[in-house]
């Protein structure tokens, strides 16, 4: 019998790499959109201050020796930015501890490992809390799933869609089932062990509820609990996002403390069911931007799919000159992940942003007011904390902040926009 791999196998060695390789899309750009406010200690349970909405309307032309007009003032109102708290907990055993203390050993320590990966996955749910609108919807039900273990969703985010409704679930989350009038349904939390490739399910590893109905938002609970409470889910607990900043009230009708019904001049310029996407839309929401909030747009933000559709609207007007035209380059600088244009305004994109979006953004009116940055919890003396009646540790990391903008007419929003979407799903 000839020595074969199968015969060798024994005494053949393993050639290991050098280092633990990340897979994970780790990139939070809208963070960096907002200025964030550490001014001065923030110790009470909001932000509030006063803000202008309305001129003294005690101004007319008037005849001769005629009627002056009635006295007015000036309307104000104030802002009340609560805080909102975001928690992040990880757990090892003493023995997990022990095994990889040394190069030999692991690739890694345990303790590292763990406790900055927990910083770098509480940022990047942050990114999805910042491009929403408050009130932590993942999904919605499409259609109800009866006492089954397959949820098919739809409108990630809440925003109107079919096309990838499982997009912001990942297996391990639990979540639960919030009716449109703000009711938890009943059946508690389910834990999610499988989405689907085309974006349509999401699988559970318990069947749902009779409740859960069509339309019902799908949001993130702590953990298993067949008794769970609203108020122990994310449903309107996270920051605010870019969608309620910048709305007309179509997903945040109160802003803050305002109602953007009794205050018009809060409404961000919204232009519905764009379909095909042109400049001339584009040039319309810049203008109705500056109109109405004297805005100087830095940045347009929006999904790589809806950037596809603004390069196509350039490619007819390319021009090949000199050395190019031996030689024709297909592409744009976007192919390497550089910014393109409308006028000098830098066309940027975001992994997660809402799909068939664009927003315009004037950054001097966004700010993050921080509470709290982002720290372990060790008000006792310790970052690690021992589990009861185990060799194990835990530990808490922490961010407490609120989003805002003081100016949301400054901006625009384009929604509803044709553009081919391929189901890249982000874990």
């Amino acid at each position: 019998m000839p020595a074969d791999l199968a015969q060798i196998n024994e005494y053949l060695k393993t050639k290991f790499g050098k280092a633990i390789i990340n897979e994970l899309n780790d990139s939070t750009p809208i963070r960096q959109e907002f200025y964030a406010d550490k001014s001065q200690a923030w110790y009470g349970d909001e932000v509030s201050y006063p803000v202008r909405v309305n001129r003294n309307r005690g101004v007319m032309a008037t005849a001769e020796n005629g009627t002056l007009p009635t006295a007015g003032n000036q309307k104000h109102q104030k802002w009340h930015i609560p805080n909102k708290y975001i928690h992040g907990r990880v757990q090892f055993t003493g023995q997990a501890l022990k095994h990889s203390q040394s190069n030999e050993g692991a690739w890694a320590r345990t303790m590292q490992l763990e406790m900055d990966g927990l910083v770098t996955d509480l940022k990047m749910q942050c990114e999805f809390y910042y491009l929403g609108a408050g009130n932590g919807v993942r999904a919605l039900l499409n259609g109800a799933p009866g006492v089954a273990v397959t949820l098919t969703l739809d409108s990630p985010m809440n925003v109107a869609g079919a096309t990838h409704g499982n997009r912001y679930l990942n297996d391990g989350d639990f979540v639960a089932a919030v009716s449109p009038l703000g009711v938890l349904r009943a059946g508690g939390s389910r834990l999610i062990n499988g989405v689907s490739a085309d974006g349509l399910t999401a699988t559970i590893t318990a069947v749902a509820d009779a409740s859960w109905a069509d339309n019902d938002f799908i949001v993130k609970a702590y953990g298993a609990d067949a008794a769970l409470t609203l108020e122990n889910t994310e449903y309107q607990h996270p920051p605010m996002g870019i969608l309620g900043l910048y709305d007309d009230g179509t997903y945040v009708a109160n802003l803050h403390g305002i109602s953007r019904d009794t205050y018009p001049v809060m409404r961000t310029p919204v232009i519905p069911t764009v379909g095909a996407l042109s400049l001339d839309v584009l040039q319309r929401a810049f203008d109705l931007a500056e109109q109405l909030g004297q805005a100087n747009i830095s940045s347009i933000w929006c999904h790589h799919s809806v950037r596809r559709a603004y390069l196509a609207l350039l490619e007819a007007d390319r021009r090949y000159i000199g050395s190019e035209l031996m030689n024709p380059d297909g592409g744009t600088k976007a192919v390497k992940g550089k910014d393109i244009g409308f006028g000098a305004v830098p066309v940027k994109t975001a992994p997660h942003f809402p799909y068939g979006i664009m927003v315009g953004m004037d950054k001097r009116y966004l700010v993050r007011y921080v509470n709290t940055e982002g720290e372990w919890m060790d008000e006792d003396g310790s970052v690690l904390a021992r589990v009861a009646n185990t060799d194990a540790f835990e530990g808490t990391y922490r961010l407490f902040e609120n989003n805002h903008c003081d100016r949301p007419n400054a901006g625009f929003r384009l929604d509803g926009i044709n553009a081919a979407i391929t189901v890249a799903h982000i874990i």
